[in-house]
């Protein structure tokens, strides 16, 4: 695989405007050695040994450089390669024209919009820098074999939220009971050039936020549809309805060329109603030797409704479990280049079933 960059225009450029406790606290979530390799070029952290320090320093600059045209490039990088994956669930969406999302965060009265559940406000849009992965993409065509290449957009457009939980929480802080409205952050994310809309986040804010949006048939979302992981039986468990495509799981495994570390699906019998397996790394049930152990898998294998995925991408091992919403969710930092990777897979899946079900 490889990537190409675009230069950015003057207005690609302009000034970022992040709150800086909400940036540390999205920033928080890198591990530390992304934060080091991503700017070890730019600042001194010989002096520095925590992440918490780490992330300071970068805000600290971020503060001071906010309005310099090279620091807010290289800052965008930062965001577009690094910062939007880190340990996140991504529900993919299907929309005919994702921007238009943009603009209606824009019209939102007072940068709020009212869920059932929560209150959400606008943090920040930015417009990333274009960024664009190679890949080679096979076609049949006869008896030969022909391989085109294709280029997938990274995020273009990233749109930062953060969701207010409307009940009040309360908890002790010393001898004292105090209440506040719990918050989470998370993501909107839009690609040049691809009908695929994500959104990152916790479940349960995403789902109110989705679930009060699609409600108004003069907004996005009402046309939005679901690209869901799984087997069709369970996609009423979508976080969008209609269903756009559906990819099963096994079909997604083989495209990455990965191997299962863990799967469960319903099995038959009198008194189990669902099996789950932990794996070493199953690529194919003949690697199995165990003759019961190899029958059971068999039965797992035909639709599983839940798994952890491994893979190898450019050298390097990562992992994604299949939510029960058919959802991917990375427990460990991906790289925004492997998850644009499978995206694009999902996307031209050969094995994926079209259709326009509903729930």
């Amino acid at each position: 695989m490889s990537t190409s960059s675009s230069k950015s225009s003057l207005k690609n450029q302009s000034k970022l405007e992040f709150k800086e406790h909400l940036l540390a606290r999205r920033l928080s979530r890198l591990p530390k050695e992304i934060l080091v390799k991503f700017w070890e070029q730019d600042l001194d952290f010989s002096k520095i040994k925590s992440r918490d320090e780490i992330v300071s320093r970068v805000i600290f600059e971020y503060q001071i450089k906010n309005k310099n045209f090279e620091f807010v490039g290289k800052f965008k990088n930062f965001l577009r390669d690094a910062v939007l994956t880190a340990r996140e669930a991504d529900y993919l969406i299907s929309l005919a024209d994702p921007s238009s999302i943009v603009d209606w965060v824009r019209s939102w009265e007072n940068n709020r919009f009212m869920g059932q559940n929560y209150t959400f406000y606008l943090h920040a849009i930015v417009e990333l820098n274009q960024k664009y992965l190679e890949v080679n993409q096979p076609r049949s065509k006869g008896k030969e074999s022909q391989t085109k290449i294709k280029q997938v957009s990274f995020p273009s457009q990233a749109i930062f939220l953060v969701g207010s939980r409307q009940e009040k929480k309360e908890e002790l802080n010393g001898l004292e009971v105090v209440s506040f409205h719990p918050t989470t952050e998370f993501e909107i994310i839009i690609r040049k050039d691809l009908d695929i809309l994500e959104i990152r986040g916790p479940y349960q804010v995403v789902r109110d936020f989705v679930s009060t949006a699609i409600l108004d048939n003069d907004n996005p979302f009402s046309a939005a549809r679901s690209y869901f992981i799984g087997e069709a039986e369970d996609a009423k468990k979508s976080l969008v309805k209609p269903i756009r495509q559906i990819v099963k799981i096994d079909s997604l495994k083989r495209a990455l060329d990965g191997a299962y570390k863990r799967i469960a699906s319903p099995f038959p019998g009198i008194k189990a109603s669902m099996f789950e397996a932990t794996l070493e790394d199953l690529r194919d049930l003949d690697e199995e030797t165990n003759p019961e152990a190899k029958a059971i898998l068999k039965e797992l294998v035909k639709n599983p409704v839940k798994g952890n995925i491994s893979f190898s991408y450019e050298q390097k091992k990562y992992s994604f479990s299949i939510t029960k919403t058919g959802g991917l969710f990375f427990r460990e930092y991906v790289p925004e280049e492997v998850v644009t990777y499978i995206v694009y897979l999902i996307k031209l899946s050969d094995n994926i079933q079209d259709g326009t079900q509903s729930g």
